[in-house]
């Protein structure tokens, strides 16, 4: 191994060969050291190698080209010598001692030159390769124009790998990676700010890392900062997930004045490396932007009189703007969600709200849902509010004005709703007495962010969505011969309750008539008597029906004139059920094909619930006279259809062929 002598003045490295070295020979001189980089930024120079004078020697035989010489003596001639087929050096020598003329010019020498009596090679530039750098350790490029000062030497859109491997070229001391990412953008509440960086320099023991810039932040000493392992969770979804190295954080310090966030290490780190801490701050209660961070270091080292990394912008590059460092929402709810227990017109239904607050909600603030249309509970200041939490943060009771569809709901006194918890009240409100879609309703306090509740997906849920009344009916028989017994079945069902009429209990008789009722049309031919027809059902389903307002329950009135079957509502019909009966009429004696049946709905009173008689019942009720289209049989299960009477003969013979005797 040779020996090597560095003068850090100069930049010099003398190397002494441990053997001769035969520059026409096939060996090259290879040989490698170490250096420390500067601290600071520094452009490659020019290198070049000289051969010292005094240590020069030729004592090795080689080929040589003689320019001029006698047979017997050599006076002046020229050497010329060549490595992979290119001139490298032609210089003129003396003092030969030996040589050896041969036909074809040429001759083998052997020489022993010192001193002066040799011209030695001049200092030549090295040429150098190209190896492969394991990574670009320089800014990324977009901080060329955010943030100039931590720019690299040259421009930060240079190629690094085109003249990094270029000796002693180093780059400015400076943060590769520099994220800071918080976990919290509600105003007033605690927030965990993750720090990310990794440096091209080794930091030593004692390094300090400073961020500044968190405008508006509160530091919470009570929670010590912490080294990560893991950013999982931490990096927004749309960023690098790196892997980390191991940190060793001494203390945090907090700068009140400048709010900046001053960690010194008690072990060095690595360049390169991937590091992260956290520590906690309080946000503040209003609203405000991401500010512009800022990171740099120092104690880094006390070489060139450069002690450290310069400052430089800490740029957010996520989609996520809620991990934005000190990015602080508005106070608002979130979270929220209304369904309801019954899509049916006027039926008392109770309304579900669910929310949360980002900042602690106090007394004597109110919360305002608005949007609750259409509803026909009259106005009230004390609708009965039911709450989850023990003991209720808010009054019992809410104020309701359905002009506007505004519900009040105020909290307890000296109670607070605290950020970050579901709560979940409950109140009942009239449905309207018609079919309408969900409207939209808002949430809001007096400092808060007015915010649209969300409904869900489900149909029947959404608040205060009310369907449209519909019946439908199937009808089928049992038989198609003419004459016959035939027992008709009906299947009723409705997707709103229906109930019995009250009219007649309140009104004079004169209206009895106009109760809830259906009518069977269409039995053409059917024979049976005028009057109370009994129905028939292995359910209570028939006990539902009655033949008029003053009928027996399980009856309906037949009338052969228009051949209709009227049905008064007598029991509350339940929504999405089946209600099945039958009814027992002759068929006509001549054949017919399948009656047109339809079924006449009149004067429904759908479900509604909580209201005294004294309301007005135009208002009350909602009146549907419609025809329902039946649903018939396939087939002979068509009702009233009958075959035509015929014979049916199958074979005739007889016993015997003689005249005049007796055939069977």
């Amino acid at each position: 191994m040779p020996n090597a002598v560095w003068n850090k003045d100069t930049g010099t490295i003398v190397v002494t060969l441990n053997e001769i070295y035969n520059p026409y020979g096939s060996k090259r001189i290879t040989f490698s050291f170490t250096l420390i980089n500067p601290c600071s930024c520094h452009l490659s120079q020019n290198i070049s190698v000289n051969v010292s004078d005094a240590l020069f020697k030729v004592i090795d035989s080689y080929a040589c080209e003689v320019v001029n010489f006698t047979e017997s003596v050599v006076t002046n001639w020229t050497e010329t010598y060549y490595v992979n087929g290119t001139c490298m050096n032609t210089r003129e020598m003396s003092n030969v001692t030996y040589y050896t003329k041969t036909k074809n010019g040429t001759c083998t020498w052997t020489a022993l030159a010192s001193g002066n009596d040799c011209e030695l090679p001049p200092d030549t530039k090295m040429e150098l390769s190209a190896p492969s750098i394991a990574g670009c350790k320089k800014c990324p490029p977009s901080d060329c124009t955010d943030c100039a000062r931590c720019s690299v030497c040259g421009e930060c859109s240079e190629d690094c790998t085109s003249n990094d491997y270029f000796p002693l070229q180093v780059h400015k001391p400076a943060f590769l990676t520099k994220e800071v990412y918080q976990d919290s953008s509600n105003p007033g509440s605690d927030n965990k700010i993750t720090v990310i960086f990794a440096t091209n320099i080794d930091l030593p023991s004692g390094a300090e890392v400073h961020i500044t810039g968190f405008a508006g932040a509160t530091y919470n000493s009570s929670v010590a900062p912490s080294v990560l392992t893991s950013l999982n969770g931490v990096v927004p979804a749309d960023m690098t997930n790196y892997s980390v190295g191991t940190l060793s954080l001494d203390q945090l310090i907090w700068d009140v004045k400048t709010q900046t966030a001053t960690v010194n290490f008690t072990e060095a780190t690595s360049s390169s490396t991937v590091y992260a801490f956290q520590f906690t701050v309080t946000n503040p209660s209003v609203a405000q932007r991401a500010p512009e961070l800022q990171i740099w270091a120092t104690k880094v080292c006390n070489c060139q009189g450069i002690t450290g990394i310069d400052k430089c912008c800490v740029k957010y590059n996520s989609t996520d703007s809620s991990k934005e460092a000190m990015a602080v929402d508005y106070p608002k709810f979130y979270g929220m969600s209304m369904s309801q227990t019954w899509p049916y017109i006027s039926a008392l239904n109770t309304l579900t709200l669910k929310f949360k607050v980002n900042l602690k909600l106090s007394y004597p603030n109110k919360i305002t849902v608005a949007g609750l249309l259409g509803s026909t509970t009259p106005k009230n200041s004390a609708i009965k509010i039911s709450s989850t939490s023990s003991p209720s943060l808010l009054n019992n009771y809410g104020t309701w004005d359905p002009e506007t569809g505004h519900m009040i709901l105020e909290l307890a006194a000296n109670q607070n709703l605290v950020a970050n918890t579901e709560y979940v009240v409950s109140f009942d409100l009239q449905n309207p007495p018609y079919e309408q879609d969900s409207p939209t309703i808002v949430i809001s306090s007096k400092g808060f962010l007015p915010q649209i509740v969300d409904a869900g997906n489900i149909q029947d849920n959404k608040p205060l969505y009310v369907k449209r009344p519909e019946v439908k009916a199937t009808i089928v028989q049992s038989t198609t011969s003419p004459g016959a017994l035939n027992t008709i079945t009906v299947t009723l069902s409705s997707n709103t309750p229906i109930r019995p009429s009250t009219r007649c209990s309140f009104q004079t008789g004169l209206d009895c008539q106009r109760q809830s009722r259906f009518i069977i049309k269409g039995l053409n031919g059917a024979k049976v008597m005028d009057g109370p027809l009994a129905i028939y059902s292995n359910s209570t389903s028939s006990m539902m029906l009655k033949s008029s307002p003053q009928g027996v329950p399980g009856t309906g009135n037949w009338s052969s004139v228009d051949q209709t079957l009227t049905l008064y509502v007598v029991g509350t019909i339940n929504a999405d059920e089946d209600y099945v009966f039958s009814f027992k009429v002759h068929n006509p004696n001549l054949g017919q094909t399948c009656s047109a049946t339809q079924i006449l709905a009149e004067y429904l009173e759908f479900e509604i619930e909580g209201c005294t008689l004294d309301i007005d019942t135009n208002e009350r009720y909602f009146v549907v006279p419609s025809y329902v289209p039946c649903t018939q049989g396939v087939d002979s299960a068509c009702a009233i259809t009958v075959v035509p009477p015929k014979f049916t003969v199958s074979s005739v013979s007889d016993c015997s062929d003689v005249v005049s005797a007796i055939n069977t």
